[in-house]
């Protein structure tokens, strides 16, 4: 296992869930809410990647991102927007 050159903290050998957990520490650090400790609303899934809220709802209809929906709303799982992320 990695260390973080900043901070020494173990990273984890995944390098997608190591980006899940930088999107979770930046959520956090701009107020993005993270429902059921797993999921992103799309102005959420918007403001990480730093795109509109049309560009993340061609993305799912291109199939590039799975939606979980929950009352009516559809939000996008923490993994999969970091699969995304690292494949980009």
């Amino acid at each position: 296992m990695t260390q973080c050159p900043t901070c020494g903290q173990p990273l984890p050998a995944d390098p997608v869930q190591a980006e899940v957990q930088r999107i979770e520490r930046w959520c956090r650090e701009n107020g993005i809410a993270v429902v059921a400790g797993r999921l992103l609303h799309l102005e959420g899934v918007a403001a990480a990647l730093q795109c509109s809220v049309s560009t993340v709802n061609r993305r799912l209809a291109a199939g590039e991102l799975q939606p979980t929906i929950i009352f009516g709303r559809r939000h996008v799982e923490l993994s999969e927007l970091a699969r995304l992320i690292c494949e980009i």
